[in-house]
């Protein structure tokens, strides 16, 4: 099995750091969470303009 260079990234941080690497697997999860909710608000508040026009 080969490990991507990702995780080999956040294995190095990890070290530099002292963290582990699911430190930063979990910081990049909640970024991604939370650039979804973002775009789901702008979408939704998109639709919700539209209908009060």
């Amino acid at each position: 099995m080969e490990i991507s260079k990702v995780m080999k990234f956040r294995y190095l941080l990890g070290i530099y750091f002292d963290t582990s690497p699911e430190f930063w697997l979990n910081l990049q999860a909640k970024y991604d969470l939370e650039c979804v909710n973002d775009s789901k608000f702008k979408c939704i508040e998109k639709q919700i303009t539209a209908k009060a026009i």
